[in-house]
């Protein structure tokens, strides 16, 4: 079987992204999914293994070709928001986001007010860069909505 290295640059694919692309099994009719990336050392773009971790025919199949794998599917979204340009791996982290709750949490203060506690930050509107109003209840909206999340 010959592999047509440059079909990246045919397809117009920009040499920096990695794509989620079908391939094929070596010993089956299976359709699996796998990084389809452009390798410099070699000058050529190259398929790995599927996703689900078997060893594959070097090479892309036909875009839209159907994925018989039902792992390398559960995998799909994963590897495709992973893929997608701007992702931020921090955006999947545990830590990372449980810190900037606690951060977004720790701006936020509780004063007294008419009417009952208020969100002594949010209330600040010449400190904000977008006032959002005097006398916002406490919890204002943005710590019930990050305290929802940490939940």
């Amino acid at each position: 079987m010959s592999v047509d290295v440059r079909e990246g640059e045919a397809e117009g694919l920009d040499r920096s992204r990695r794509y989620l692309r079908p391939v094929a099994e070596y010993d089956t009719d299976a359709v699996h999914l796998s990084v389809y990336s452009w390798l410099p050392a070699f000058e050529a773009w190259a398929t790995g293994m599927s996703l689900c971790g078997r060893s594959m025919r070097q090479g892309p199949l036909p875009e839209g070709t159907v994925v018989t794998c039902e792992p390398c599917k559960g995998y799909q979204p994963t590897y495709e928001r992973m893929l997608a340009p701007g992702y931020n791996p921090g955006d999947d982290d545990p830590k990372v986001l449980r810190d900037r709750i606690a951060k977004a949490i720790a701006l936020h203060q509780p004063i007294g007010g008419d009417g009952g506690p208020y969100c002594e930050t949010c209330t600040q509107e010449e400190k904000q860069p977008q006032p959002v109003g005097w006398w916002v209840p406490f919890p204002c909206p943005t710590v019930q909505a990050l305290t929802g999340v940490a939940d």
